[in-house]
């Protein structure tokens, strides 16, 4: 609105300077057909009597009501109302390259003093087109922003999936080396230091497997000597129960012959000394 304002007010300018109402009329009448956001437009001079203005009836009538107090068309929420003051500036124009002086702004007045001004352009226009503007803005936004942030969500997911499977392989690889399944092993697909975990899981069950399988042999051959030393304890034990028996039946041979040679010894003997006692 200030730029479109300000270039309005010094197109204007010069019509306002040559006292071409005709001029100024037609100008607001074709800026008025050419253009589909502006309800009204008005130009007044320093006293506020209207120089030209075109538009509807309702929004003329408020910006008539607008110059002297602005503060109504900033109360109004139905319009948006803006107004740019129009000041003379003047234009610099050579002959033979010296300025013409009689075209510049005086010296003694600023460009934005009393002295300067020539009027105040007025300009309104609904605020509907802008609340559905600022509408579509938002539902483009919002709707930009979903896609985002759904777009967002596939893609994280995808990353989470392409991350969470290789370790879920891995899972599953550790959980059958806990349970004794020392051939399990798992596939590399990974790259970077995934790859690298599951090249050193695969190390891992390989070191755990030859590890086994030297404990293994270890106690197959532990067994084996054992298995060996109990045949040859158990011959001994067979060899000794032998002897034992042996002995035991020595030993029984002994008394029964000492119980035979005391009995047949022992009858003769009592002859012998009876009739020794005798004689």
């Amino acid at each position: 609105n200030r730029r479109y304002g300000q270039y309005l007010a010094a197109a204007g300018e010069l019509s306002i300077l040559a006292g071409r109402r005709d001029a100024l009329q037609a100008f607001v009448d074709s800026q008025i057909r050419t253009s589909h956001l502006i309800q009204g437009l008005m130009f007044v001079d320093t006293k506020g009597a209207v120089l030209a203005a075109a538009g509807a009836t309702s929004e003329l009538a408020l910006l008539q009501l607008c110059i002297h107090d602005f503060s109504i068309c900033e109360r109004d929420k139905q319009y948006i109302v803006y107004q740019q003051s129009i000041v003379k500036v003047g234009v610099g124009v050579t002959v033979n390259g010296i300025i013409n002086p009689a075209l510049l702004p005086s010296r003694q007045s600023g460009l934005g003093d009393s002295g300067n001004a020539l009027g105040k352009l007025l300009i309104i226009h609904s605020a509907k087109p802008l609340h559905s503007l600022q509408r579509t803005m938002l539902l483009n936004g919002f709707g930009y922003t979903a896609a985002a942030g759904l777009l967002a969500l596939l893609l994280a997911r995808y990353l989470a999936n392409g991350l969470s499977r290789p370790i879920s392989r891995l899972s599953h690889v550790v959980s059958a080396i806990r349970h004794g399944d020392l051939a399990a092993r798992a596939h590399p697909l990974g790259d970077g230091e995934l790859r690298q975990l599951e090249e050193g899981v695969n190390d891992m069950a390989e070191q755990v497997a030859q590890a086994n399988a030297n404990l293994r042999s270890q106690v197959q051959e532990a067994t084996a000597e054992l298995l060996k030393a109990l045949a040859d304890l158990r011959a001994r034990n067979e060899a000794l129960e032998r002897a034992r028996h042996e002995a035991e039946e020595a030993n029984r041979a002994k008394d029964l012959f000492l119980a035979r040679m005391s009995h047949e010894m022992r009858t003769p003997l009592v002859s012998v000394i009876g009739y020794a006692r005798l004689l």
